[in-house]
């Protein structure tokens, strides 16, 4: 049963969900303000290197195009020093804008194995963690099979890269996977799992 809202309660709950939007743009804005003022003064290429990555991920839910373009400045930096580490993450964050905010899955793919190609010679659990996440999101999207076993594989990672930030969101990967798929159970178990790391390090998203 649906109770209705009195109108005034609706243009107040209107006015709160803009005025929440509006703050977190302006929050953004500040942030890539800071971020680029930042990048004028980084002397190391590490430093630009993550500036880049930042600004990228700042950008990529504002503007898909200045996303992408910072975050192949950050690949480019980071493959002209040799920081493998650096362009794989680069390399498995364009491949997560491509999935969340071009549904692009194929464009993804592209640039995931290619970040997979390179983590796995030095066993770069971190991104290749993160890697296998994604592959396991865009095996849901396309109702391929392997979906458990890559999603699998992505925890064994996130486990041995010790980041438990990294555990925590396959565990919630996991957690989606099953709740699709209507096993409530195990998407509860997966879940609890990735809240007790939360309420372990961080509160807030606990």
């Amino acid at each position: 049963m649906f109770v209705a809202l009195h109108p005034h309660v609706k243009y107040y709950l209107t006015f709160l969900v803009l005025l929440f939007w509006a703050s977190y743009i302006s929050a953004q804005d500040t942030e890539i303000g800071v971020l680029k003022k930042q990048l004028v003064t980084a002397r190391t290429d590490t430093g630009r290197i993550n500036l880049f990555f930042q600004l990228g991920k700042q950008y990529e839910g504002k503007n898909l195009d200045s996303g992408l373009y910072f975050l192949q400045k950050s690949l480019t930096i980071a493959n002209e020093t040799n920081n493998f580490r650096a362009s794989a993450r680069a390399m498995a964050h364009i491949g997560y804008t491509y999935v969340y905010y071009a549904s692009d899955d194929d464009k993804a793919l592209v640039w995931i194995n290619k970040a997979i190609k390179l983590a796995k010679p030095k066993n770069d659990y971190l991104n290749l963690a993160h890697c296998y996440q994604l592959l396991g999101i865009i095996s849901l999207h396309q109702h391929i099979e392997n979906t458990e076993e890559l999603n699998k594989i992505a925890l064994e990672y996130a486990i041995k890269s010790n980041n438990w930030k990294m555990i925590s969101d396959s565990y919630e990967v996991i957690a989606t996977y099953f709740t699709t798929k209507h096993n409530f159970k195990k998407g509860e178990e997966a879940i609890l799992k990735a809240m007790a790391l939360s309420k372990k390090y961080d509160i807030d998203t606990w």
